[in-house]
């Protein structure tokens, strides 16, 4: 999104302003120092110069897209619409300003003119960089979008944005053997306190060097004690946040990647369209998205035979490859406090929980976990990552409609992971969303001790919950049916001495279940790579 401000503040500025010129057009040289500010998280001095511009010239469409992009970093959803309406309404031709505000307002659970504004941006601009990804990961999250649907957008964005680079015969120096140490690279701007990183840190820790030699491809400039623990795990590390897809694509083939892994899909910082120039003989998407790539050039999807059961391959441009494990193996992040006794036992009350974010929240969930409040009428529900504003006041409304008042509800916005594992002291029952389940936040309320009731759908988005409860062993947990989701939600509930037993042991059944055996995960990824190597030594 930086990138792209310096690109729009640039490319209408004042004629005969040049790169370098000294205060040649002032209003510029401000805004540009106002995205750098942002860019270094200066968000409070970057706010000053764009009022101040304003203030001067309420014109300046662009001071208000930087204030607009300030508010979304802040989670102010409502003051970052105001701000994107008025630069839409002053440029309504310009796609980056229709793209931001559709971030806004699905900010907002407004999720209908979402779609509009990012669909507005891409008849503005077919290739733009985030509308389409933006598009196409709220068709993902959103229940009234069909696997058909989903499947066709992200092969339009495929066709219009990335088959162009690709190089069908392309030469490769990498030697044909199908036995020798692979280097293995992963690509992703999540190694750092993220979902992915959470994933993906204990796999590059536990490697096999006498299989794979792995390399970590940044994208990102963002680091913390996670990044820092990753870039020991891997061989080598390269950063390419900087460098343009031509570029990466170079470093690559440089370090003769013999298979190349994506753990983004189509979210926030992703490079498909270095994937997208082959720069890998075998290259594959894993972990970081529920859905195809799109891409002729990713040749497989790594995930698991429940997450994608047998006839899933019609919604995917990938190969799926099943290991015969889960698709996630879990270990915690950090030390996280010990699991308490059940809060049931001590304030005589369930406290139903969902820790999913926002983007997950539909009407149907809200729906089904309102019946859920009907059937146990002394519960309560916490809802642990809603922003505050118009999206929490729309979340009570659509409660109100099903009979559940503000008094039976509790919302807070995301706080640090510290803060978030504390949450589950507080919480006696988590219900997943649906249709697209949460995976690391079902993880982590196993591990803290709160049950699960997730609901299984027929496509990977709706799996992830099926696919980490069968592994955790807990498969009385899974819904086939919203019915059946209420019903399951509801039993745990009245059985408060068998709520607590499962608490106090949740923690331990998780500790010794597939779910945590990384030595088996990682041996099982590897034989994965082995055999992918293998097909194209053979091709």
């Amino acid at each position: 999104m930086l990138n792209k401000l310096v690109a729009e503040v640039w490319r209408r500025r004042k004629p005969g302003l040049r790169p370098g010129a000294v205060a040649a057009n002032n209003a510029t040289q401000q805004l540009l120092r106002a995205v750098q500010l942002v860019g270094q998280g200066e968000l409070t001095a970057a706010h000053a110069i764009c009022v101040a511009l304003l203030a001067s010239d309420p014109g300046l469409a662009d001071a208000s897209n930087v204030l607009g992009v300030i508010a979304l970093r802040r989670r102010e959803f409502a003051l970052a619409v105001e701000h994107f309406s008025e630069a839409v309404a002053l440029v309504p031709d310009n796609a980056e300003f229709c793209n931001n505000y559709g971030s806004a307002l699905a900010g907002q659970w407004r999720t209908e003119e979402a779609i509009a504004a990012f669909r507005r941006a891409l008849e503005l601009e077919p290739r733009h960089p985030r509308a389409h990804p933006n598009l196409l990961w709220l068709m993902t999250m959103r229940p009234e979008f069909s696997a058909e649907e989903r499947y066709l957008e992200h092969c339009r964005w495929a066709e219009a944005c990335a088959e162009g680079f690709r190089i069908p015969e392309r030469d490769f120096e990498n030697g044909r053997d199908p036995v020798r140490v692979l280097r293995i690279g992963y690509v992703s701007s999540d190694f750092r306190t993220h979902a992915v990183g959470h994933f993906i840190e204990p796999i590059l820790a536990h490697h096999d060097r006498r299989n794979v030699v792995p390399v970590c491809y940044s994208n990102s400039r963002a680091e913390d004690a996670a990044t820092e623990r990753m870039r020991a795990h891997a061989a080598e590390w390269r950063d390419i946040a900087a460098l343009s897809d031509d570029e990466a694509d170079a470093l690559v083939r440089q370090d003769r990647i013999d298979i190349l892994i994506d753990l983004s899909g189509h979210t926030r910082g992703n490079r498909l369209l270095v994937f997208a120039r082959r720069p890998a003989p075998v290259q594959v998407t894993f972990l970081g998205y529920q859905a195809t790539t799109g891409m002729s050039a990713i040749d497989y999807r790594l995930t698991d035979a429940l997450a994608d059961p047998p006839g899933a391959e019609r919604y995917y441009r990938e190969r799926l490859y099943r290991l015969p494990c889960n698709l996630w193996c879990y270990l915690p992040r950090f030390k996280t406090p010990d699991v308490n006794p059940l809060p049931a036992l001590r304030t005589g009350q369930v406290r139903f929980c969902s820790m999913n974010g926002e983007a997950r929240f539909n009407a149907a969930v809200i729906g089904a976990w309102s019946r859920v409040l009907i059937r146990v009428p002394a519960a309560r529900m916490f809802l642990g990552a809603v922003p505050h504003g118009e999206f929490e006041k729309r979340i009570r409304d659509e409660f109100a409609r099903h009979g559940i008042g503000e008094a039976r509800l509790e919302i807070a916005d995301r706080v640090e992971l510290p803060e978030y594992y504390k949450l589950f002291a507080g919480v006696d029952i988590a219900l997943d969303a649906f249709p697209c389940n949460g995976a690391t936040t079902t993880c982590d309320s196993l591990w803290m001790g709160v049950p699960v009731v997730s609901l299984a759908g027929d496509e990977f988005r709706s799996r992830a919950g099926l696919s980490l409860l069968t592994a955790a062993g807990l498969p009385h947990l899974i819904a086939r049916s919203a019915d059946e989701y209420v019903d399951i939600a509801a039993a745990l509930a009245s059985d408060v001495p068998a709520l607590a037993e499962l608490r106090a042991g949740l923690r331990e059944r998780l500790r010794v279940s597939p779910l945590a055996d990384i030595g088996a995960y990682v041996a099982a990824l590897e034989e994965a790579y082995r055999v992918m190597w293998r097909n194209w030594c053979h091709a």
